[in-house]
């Protein structure tokens, strides 16, 4: 620079000279227009580097000179840090501003993993998850996401970022820390005492969150020290934070605390020696344990863990199992099954046979709801599991024990169209139960055996077997119901049945009022499984009744509520049900895409109960369509499923619709026409089926009125009519009361 060029190239050199020339060649260079310098992470500065930027921020001549350092403030935590202290006299003497970067926000995660993997849609499920395992730190995202990349944990799959399923444990959300970031971490704590190192290794064997108390227990240390250290350290930002004070029900106060990152508390975690952890898990979990003392139901998770890793069998079976409950309560069936799975892993190491197989027993029987509502009522696990279980009670002598076994069965084949096992299994439970007080088995036994009898078209046998349940039912058993039978409330599934059960024998008005006091009482236990199911089951007969709109206002709320809770089963029911009523509305191509798309996803279940009756509603369609030839495909596939489960109550529609495609489509010769109506008519008949009976004569006489036998129709439709012990408001009725008034009849 000319400026400085009539300084002496031969003077001495010194710190002061340089320092001033740099200076200078900030000012020149500022003369005509600004400069903005930035230097970035400055925790790695030399000595020289800082003396500079404290000279130029001291130094009063005019510059349009702007200094930009960043730094990360854990990098520069030691008291002796030059950094540290430049910063402190910097801020003091109003020559710089801090400006603290917020970590980023799931919405920014998942705009850097758009931008990471480009070809990729990025899932709003997967941002959160890598958010919740970074926090949103820049430099812990970068390292999290390519170390779940690099061990396929995040995947790019069909244009798709996913998480994968890895069955062994590791997740998103696993406790491996990066290699590059327990580097970082490790410079981090070098600034640590060794007393201050051993309590945030104590710390990480609390948890996230820990309080004082935990580490005295942990440490057997002095609280006013250890309380001291903590303050220190969260006054630094160094790892920890302060997070309040928390009261334990024994009258115990202390300070609580939180790891900054998780990461943080995870680095750690790995420092502890694996006989250490033991001994640390086992000293906070009983000092927590006695705290509580009665009210130590409401910390059973943490407790679980801390007795799993402390390898203290008894209790953490014992405390596992009460999470398990916790989570039922909270409707989380998949931490509950988590909890409960983790039972069975434990209980595989007691020595003792018989308590052995008694534990598996138990558990297994209670890990029955949590499976049947997230994997479905008839998923492979649960077949496993019944298989098991049976096996169990054959070497465990007979008690109540059997009974959930007997009923979880139950609901087993029910779903998988095998009633005729079913059946067997019902009047097994019933006949355990004679003489019995034990109302809760006998609530679920009747209920059980009425959906059984349903199934089989059986409908005022199974209507006073819902009756009989519905009558010793009592609201207060519904914990116990949810625990041990199913994982829904049997009160407000009774009347859902017993909805369906009336509607068809044909007291339409009473299944409305029945359904919609299911939908009542499940609304007042506010349980999400039972809820749905109660909705479900209005919805039905509302399709039933011709009333499209407000069935599919009660679909979509179920399946809005199953998707929310992952209740797979109910969301394949939902969506076939959704797809009914768009049918009733003239939306064909919706409706085949739903009834189709929840067929689908009910296989995939193992499900097969009422499949014919949901074929003849995508024969409809096709048939609508003009697709005759797969209309015809499709009634026969459901004719196939009757025949293969016995739901005759399906048989009735399919051969009507049968009956139909012969008369509008294939133009079939008039007699087989008239005795596919004449089928469907007599078992309707048969089965004292009047709904549907009403249907099939409205079909009919449709026919005989076309072919000028109107008389003959008229009759066949006023003898179906006057079955109908009530119900004048649905839409087959008044479509007969209209034929009627053509025809000369009376309605």
């Amino acid at each position: 620079m000319p400026e400085l060029a009539s300084a002496s190239s031969t003077a001495p050199t010194s710190r002061e000279r340089m320092l001033r020339e740099m200076a200078d060649l900030a000012s020149a260079a500022t003369r005509t227009r600004p400069l903005v310098l930035v230097l970035e992470d400055l925790h790695w500065a030399d000595q020289s580097t800082l003396e500079l930027l404290s000279y130029l921020a001291e130094r009063r001549e005019e510059a349009r000179l702007l200094l930009v350092g960043t730094h990360r403030p854990t990098e520069a935590l030691a008291p002796d840090h030059p950094l540290r202290a430049l910063t402190a006299e910097l801020r003091a003497r109003g020559r710089s501003r801090d400006l603290r970067l917020d970590v980023l926000g799931p919405e920014a995660v998942g705009e850097f993993l758009n931008e990471r993997f480009p070809r990729a849609r990025v899932a709003e499920t997967v941002a959160r998850a890598v958010h919740r395992r970074s926090g949103g730190h820049p430099l812990f995202l970068v390292n999290v996401v390519d170390d779940l990349h690099r061990r396929r944990i995040l995947v790019e799959e069909y244009d798709e970022l996913r998480l994968a399923d890895v069955s062994s444990g590791p997740s998103a959300e696993d406790t491996n820390v990066p290699e590059s970031l327990r580097q970082v971490i490790g410079r981090q704590a070098d600034a640590l005492s060794e007393h201050e190192r051993r309590l945030l290794q104590a710390a990480s064997v609390a948890g996230q969150d820990f309080s004082v108390a935990e580490l005295v227990a942990a440490l057997e240390a002095d609280p006013d020290e250890t309380e001291e250290h903590l303050e220190r350290m969260a006054g630094r930002e160094q790892f920890v934070r302060a997070e309040g004070v928390e009261e334990w029900p024994d009258g115990t106060l202390s300070g609580r605390y939180r790891f900054i990152h998780a990461l943080y508390r995870d680095a750690f975690y790995e420092q502890v020696a694996q006989a250490r952890r033991v001994r640390l898990h086992a000293r906070i979990g009983r000092r927590k344990e006695a705290a509580y003392g009665e009210r130590v139901g409401e910390i059973a998770g943490a407790l679980a863990a801390h007795f799993d890793a402390a390898r203290d069998v008894p209790r953490a079976i014992h405390h596992h199992s009460r999470a398990a409950d916790n989570a039922i309560h909270r409707f989380a069936d998949r931490e509950a099954a988590d909890h409960l799975r983790r039972c069975l892993a434990l209980g595989s190491s007691i020595e003792d046979p018989n308590e052995r197989r008694f534990v598996e027993l138990i558990t297994l029987t209670r890990l029955t709801g949590p499976l049947m509502s997230t994997q479905g009522f008839a998923a492979r696990e649960v077949e496993v599991l019944f298989a098991r279980t049976r096996a169990l009670c054959g070497e465990i002598e007979p008690g109540p024990h059997l009974h959930p076994v007997l009923r979880g069965a139950m609901s087993f084949h029910q779903v998988r169209g095998e009633h005729g096992i079913a059946r067997q299994l019902g009047e097994e439970l019933l006949g355990l139960l004679e003489g019995s007080n034990d109302v809760v088995a006998q609530v679920q036994a009747h209920y059980g055996h009425g959906v059984t009898l349903f199934d089989l078209v059986e409908l005022e046998t199974s209507q006073s077997h819902l009756e009989r349940a519905i009558g010793l039912y009592e609201p207060a058993q519904h914990d116990m119901h949810v625990s041990l039978y199913g994982g829904y409330d049997p009160g407000a599934a009774c009347s859902s049945w017993l909805g369906w059960a009336q509607w068809h024998r044909g007291y339409s008005d009473r299944a409305f009022t029945t359904c919609q006091a299911g939908i009542d009482l499940a609304e007042h236990l506010a349980h999400p499984l039972t809820l749905d199911w109660a909705l479900l089951a209005k919805a039905i007969v509302l399709a039933y009744a011709g009333f499209y709109e407000p069935a599919l206002d009660l679909a979509r709320r179920a399946n809005r509520l199953a998707a929310e809770h992952g209740f797979v089963f109910q969301q394949s029911s939902g969506m076939m049900i959704e797809g009914w009523a768009r049918l009733g509305l003239g939306q064909f191509d919706d409706a085949l895409a739903q009834i189709q798309g929840g067929l689908d996803g009910a296989a995939r279940t193992g499900a097969r109960i009422s499949r014919g009756g949901y074929m003849a509603l995508l024969a409809i369609i096709h048939g609508f369509k003009g697709a005759i030839p797969e209309a015809m495909r499709t009634v026969a596939k459901g004719l196939e499923e009757v025949a293969a489960t016995s739901e005759r109550l399906h048989l009735i529609e399919l051969t009507r619709v049968r009956g139909d495609l012969l008369w509008r489509g294939v133009h079939a010769p008039d007699e087989e026409v008239e005795q596919c109506y004449r089928s469907a008519l007599d078992l309707a008949e048969q089965l004292s089926v009047r709904s549907s009976g009403l249907r099939a004569a409205m079909s009919l006489a449709r026919f005989l009125a076309e072919r000028g036998r109107g008389d003959e129709a008229a009759a066949e439709l006023e003898k179906a009519i006057a079955a109908l012990p009530e119900g004048r408001s649905t839409q087959d009725f008044h479509e007969a009361q209209g034929f009627l008034a053509r025809f000369g009849g009376a309605a």
